[in-house]
C-alpha cells in the first residue's frame, strides 16, 4: 500500500499565505474607498488645476491641424481644451498669438477652452483635452 506523507518543505505554503494576505489587504483598502469616491464637491477643483489629459495636441510638420485633431476626438460636453503657452522672458507675443488662434479654432468648433500663459525656458504651445472645468 502506498502512503503519502506531507513534505517538510513548507515555504510554498507560507508564500501562498502571504500572497493571499496581501491580496485581501489590497482588496479591503480598495473597497474602503481610498479617497477616490465621488462627492458633490469633487467635480470642482481649485483654479489652476489641470486634470490628467485624455488627449494631447502639439503642432508640428506633418501633424494634423488643431481643427483636424479636434474632429478626431470623441465629443463630450464635459471635456474642455486647455491651451498652455510657455514663453521665454520678453518673448511672449508669439505664443500669445498662437494661443489666441488655437482658442478661436476651439470656439468655432463649440469646444470650451481656456488659456494658461507661463514663463519657461523655451517658447512652446500645446493643448490638453480633459475633464477639468466645473460644470455650469
Amino acid at each position: 500500500m502506498l502512503t503519502l506523507t506531507p513534505q517538510t518543505n513548507s515555504w510554498q505554503l507560507i508564500l501562498a499565505d502571504l500572497a493571499l494576505i496581501l491580496f485581501l489587504v489590497t482588496a479591503a483598502a480598495l473597497s474602503a474607498g481610498s479617497g477616490f469616491e465621488e462627492s458633490p464637491d469633487s467635480a470642482r477643483q481649485p483654479p489652476g488645476v489641470v486634470a490628467p489629459a485624455q488627449a494631447l495636441y502639439r503642432a508640428g510638420p506633418g501633424l494634423p491641424s488643431l481643427a483636424e485633431w479636434l474632429e478626431q476626438q470623441p465629443r463630450d460636453p464635459r471635456a474642455a481644451l486647455t491651451i498652455v503657452a510657455q514663453h521665454r522672458i520678453g518673448e511672449d507675443e508669439g505664443v500669445w498669438s498662437d494661443a489666441r488662434t488655437m482658442a478661436a479654432t476651439a470656439s468655432a468648433m463649440n469646444v470650451r477652452s481656456r488659456v494658461i500663459i507661463r514663463e519657461g525656458k523655451t517658447n512652446a504651445v500645446h493643448a490638453s483635452l480633459a475633464y477639468d472645468l466645473p460644470q455650469d
